[in-house]
C-alpha cells in the first residue's frame, strides 16, 4: 500500500463524510467502487474511527431520529 494511496482515499472518505456522515460498511463500499485497494480502504476505515470521525452507533442513532421525524 502506497502512502500516496492511503492520503488520496482518506481525502475521499473525509469528502464523503463531510457531505453526509456515513457508516463503516457504506464507506468501505464507496472507497472499493472508487478504485482503492481493500488493504488501503481498511487503514482508512481503522484510521477514521480512532479518531472518532466514523462511529457507527452514531450513525445509526442519527439515522433514526431523521427516520423518525419524516414519519
Amino acid at each position: 500500500m502506497a502512502e500516496e494511496d492511503l492520503d488520496k482515499a482518506l481525502k475521499r472518505a473525509e469528502k464523503l463524510i463531510r457531505y453526509r456522515l456515513r457508516s463503516k460498511w457504506e464507506l468501505r463500499t464507496r472507497l472499493l467502487d472508487a478504485g482503492f485497494e481493500e488493504a488501503t480502504v481498511e487503514k482508512v476505515v481503522f484510521e477514521l474511527e480512532k479518531k472518532g470521525i466514523l462511529d457507527d452507533e452514531r450513525f445509526s442513532k442519527l439515522y433514526v431520529d431523521k427516520k423518525g421525524n419524516t414519519g
